[in-house]
């Protein structure tokens, strides 16, 4: 049940954003209950639209994919507690970093040391620069024990290219 009113919420999300992107138009149905197809404007097809966003993997353990998109979906509209881990090196967060994520380098001698201070039962996104560290990082983490982990694909560089919010960038 909970499952299904959360596909709902996403649904109606993307129905917002459809609407308010304008374009062409998809078809939603009226569900089991024989009612009359809604018409909304979007500028992608409908399978695109929504196979772009899926909901924030509750239920999911071990490691997780997620694009860009879906993490800045998820940073706006989910009520899901996750924590983020920028994995880069200090250098690379003070240029640019998703507001509120925490660096621990990856690459650091005391990054097992750092992550074993985290609760592991928490949900943790993590990124790099591409989501090669990124995915490095999961992997240590799963092997001490964390049970959610969301590696963000395609790291800041994808982000910075879909030209996504909530980027925290130095001043100069």
């Amino acid at each position: 049940m909970r499952n299904k009113n959360l596909l709902k919420l996403v649904l109606v999300t993307l129905v917002i954003i459809a609407v308010t992107a304008g374009g062409g138009c998809i078809v939603i149905s009226g569900g089991t209950d024989n009612s009359t197809p809604t018409t909304i404007p979007t500028t992608q097809p409908a399978t695109t639209v929504l196979a772009q966003i899926r909901p924030f993997p509750t239920e999911a353990t071990g490691i997780t994919n997620a694009t860009p998109d879906e993490i800045s979906f998820w940073l706006t509209s989910s009520s899901q507690q996750f924590h983020i881990i920028d994995v880069r090196t200090a250098s690379e967060y003070s240029d640019a970093h998703i507001r509120g994520a925490i660096n621990i380098d990856v690459s650091a001698a005391d990054f097992t040391q750092n992550i074993d201070k985290l609760d592991k039962q928490l949900y943790y996104i993590v990124y790099c620069r591409t989501g090669v560290r990124s995915t490095q990082a999961g992997k240590i983490m799963l092997d001490h024990g964390f049970i959610h982990i969301i590696n963000m694909t395609g790291g800041i560089t994808e982000w910075l290219n879909e030209n996504l919010d909530n980027l925290q960038k130095a001043v100069n």
